[in-house]
């Protein structure tokens, strides 16, 4: 008889390929979405110009805001999914610690939130293009390929509501009073929602772009302890 002592990147990364499996319909989703979102902002998301009745100029802006608010959500439900209690029952059918389960789900989340930025960047320059071909534009403004600021800015806001629907989901994992405290929060949150979001916007936007990206890191590390303190807890406690 021989024992073999189980390697922690192979369980890492047989685990991070499992979830791919488990969440390609999820994917797609986000594809199609971002697809669907691109068709109906074609005739961008502003304009501004004018003209004497001779000569017309207007300019039209295409932005990234519609599918940031639709990654956003669809990643707090992914994050939300990843800390259910079925996912953390399947989770040990492959990974043999929690360690290596933590860390495929946060390699699963970095994956997820690269993919759905290059995707979301892609459809944005695609759609100009298209808006330049087949539309009455004359002149089309040159393009960066990828926007630094805006791949930062749109990679870590989606790893953020990743981290955050993972944390939001380890709460009711470990105790459905939880349910109770998140509407109450979000209570609040809500009745001084422009407030809110005021404060939140100028934490992280005032700044250079590599103290958001400190900023947003330090947040998303802070929640995914926070979840992983959580669920090693109610895990201990034998749930």
């Amino acid at each position: 008889m021989s024992f073999v002592k189980p390697n922690a990147w192979q369980n890492i990364w047989q685990q991070f390929c499992w979830k791919l499996s488990i969440f390609s319909p999820v994917i797609y989703s986000i594809i199609l979405i971002q697809a669907l979102f691109t068709l109906l902002t074609f005739d961008g998301s502003g304009m501004r110009g004018g003209g004497n009745g001779v000569v017309s100029v207007y300019e039209k802006f295409y932005s990234l805001d519609f599918l940031l608010i639709t990654g956003v959500m669809a990643f707090l439900l992914i994050g939300w999914q990843l800390a259910t209690k079925k996912m953390v029952d399947e989770n040990f059918t492959i990974v043999t610690t929690r360690l290596t389960a933590h860390a495929s789900t946060s390699l699963f989340l970095v994956f997820l939130s690269a993919f759905s930025t290059i995707t979301a960047l892609s459809s944005l320059y695609i759609l100009v293009a298209l808006r330049g071909l087949i539309g009455k534009a004359e002149i089309l403004m040159p393009l960066m390929p990828f926007h630094l600021n805006s791949t930062v800015v749109f990679f870590f806001v989606m790893l953020m509501a990743g981290a955050g629907g993972y944390l939001l989901g380890s709460l009711v994992y470990t105790s459905k009073l939880y349910i109770v405290a998140l509407i109450v929060i979000a209570f609040f949150f809500v009745r001084n929602y422009v407030e809110n979001v005021e404060t939140l916007f100028n934490f992280y936007v005032k700044g250079t772009m590599l103290s958001f990206s400190m900023k947003a890191l330090a947040t998303t590390l802070i929640l995914y302890a926070i979840a992983i303190f959580m669920k090693n807890r109610k895990e201990v406690r034998g749930g």
